[in-house]
């Protein structure tokens, strides 16, 4: 995956929430014709139907049809606003309407429609359409779907290494131990000036990956962070796995140096290894209150992917089984201790190789306190 492979996504995704939302208000605009001479409005209905902008004469005495005029008109400022940051044609913004700021404000102005109708005898046309599109406005917000953003930790552990080489010249990261990277990361995440310089020179990957990262933000900047939620780290090992990943959110200004985070940092155990170290990991890393800011930030939620595939072709079914239940039993005992919400995520499915079988008897076979929700 490329920055433009996800900023292409990202647009498509966005332009078919739009063009579905555009075609519902469209739809709604002709089915509430409701004229003021038969049936009372809301005054916030009426507010809105009066900020429309709407000067047609045909619809002069019809407020709902008035409110939607204004909606699809405010739509249609986003849809333009959205193609003109894209940089592509499209239709210059309807004068006097203002873009929506985001998917919440639509659906604000939608349930004024709703409590207005359910409000003066309309229940039942509040309950069609009108209810469906709130609906949707919930599911698909402006994004349509969330993506994930995924790579493996060595890829990370290269890039970092490079920002630190070429902001200092002979500190050799990657030679360090892990005491060291950790003492290191910990320090660059409370230091709010970045470390990559348009005046240096940064290998292909780092470049690649940043520019990835970037395309994040500006969808997160645009879209909100519904759009791209969680960053995956394949491979994980150890803590300074999850910091190099907060280091490099950093840089583009999703994590901050006052201890927020915009994505949920998630590590990936898959090996046999991995997953009997995991608990320890989680307790180190929770231990840490850098990291500790960005989780708590986040709602005090942090989400742990265990790879079945993976531990199945490392050590056999038998061992991997096995493992995994240890682990789960592991990381109960560590959230707890640190209070912290555990949220796993079971890389199972398809054949029994990759973790497959039925999700009844897995989730029965789960240990005591891995199931929650």
């Amino acid at each position: 995956v490329t920055a433009d492979v996800l900023r292409e996504t990202v647009r498509q995704h966005r332009d078919r929430a739009m063009a579905f939302h555009e075609e519902q208000v469209r739809i709604l605009l002709n089915e509430l014709s409701l004229a003021s001479r038969l049936i009372k409005v809301s005054p916030a209905l009426a507010e809105l139907a009066a900020r429309s902008g709407d000067r047609a004469r045909e619809h002069r005495d019809e407020p709902y049809r008035l409110a939607l005029a204004g909606i699809l008109s405010r739509l249609r400022a986003t849809i333009a606003a959205q193609r003109a940051a894209d940089c592509t044609a499209g239709d210059a913004p309807e004068p006097g309407a203002l873009p929506y700021p985001d998917a919440a404000a639509l659906r604000a102005d939608l349930d004024i429609l709703h409590h207005s109708l359910a409000e003066n005898g309309s229940k039942a046309l509040a309950q069609g359409r009108l209810r469906a599109m709130r609906r949707a406005v919930d599911c698909f917000g402006f994004h349509l779907a969330s993506l994930d953003l995924r790579q493996n930790s060595d890829v990370h552990e290269r890039v970092v290494a490079d920002l630190l080489e070429q902001a200092s010249p002979g500190l050799d990261y990657r030679a360090r131990d892990e005491a060291a990277r950790i003492a290191l990361l910990r320090g660059e995440l409370v230091n709010p000036r970045p470390l990559a310089s348009p005046f240096l020179t940064y290998s292909e990957e780092t470049r690649s990956e940043l520019a990835i990262l970037r395309t994040a933000a500006q969808a997160h900047a645009s879209l909100g962070e519904a759009v791209i939620p969680n960053c995956i780290i394949s491979k994980a090992e150890g803590v300074s796995d999850m910091l190099e990943v907060a280091l490099l959110l950093k840089e583009v200004g999703l994590v901050s140096a006052r201890g927020t985070s915009a994505l949920h940092i998630i590590p990936l155990f898959e090996t046999i290894a991995d997953l009997q170290n995991c608990a320890g990991v989680m307790d180190q890393l929770l231990g840490l209150p850098e990291y500790r800011a960005l989780v708590d930030s986040r709602g005090g939620v942090q989400e742990v992917m265990l790879g079945y595939s993976d531990s199945n072709k490392d050590g056999g079914f038998v061992s991997s089984g096995w493992e995994l239940y240890k682990a789960e039993i592991g990381l109960i005992e560590v959230f707890a201790k640190h209070k912290v919400k555990l949220r796993l995520f079971h890389g199972r499915g398809g054949s029994v190789g990759r973790g497959g079988g039925p999700s009844y008897d897995a989730i029965l076979a789960q240990p005591a306190g891995a199931v929650n929700g």
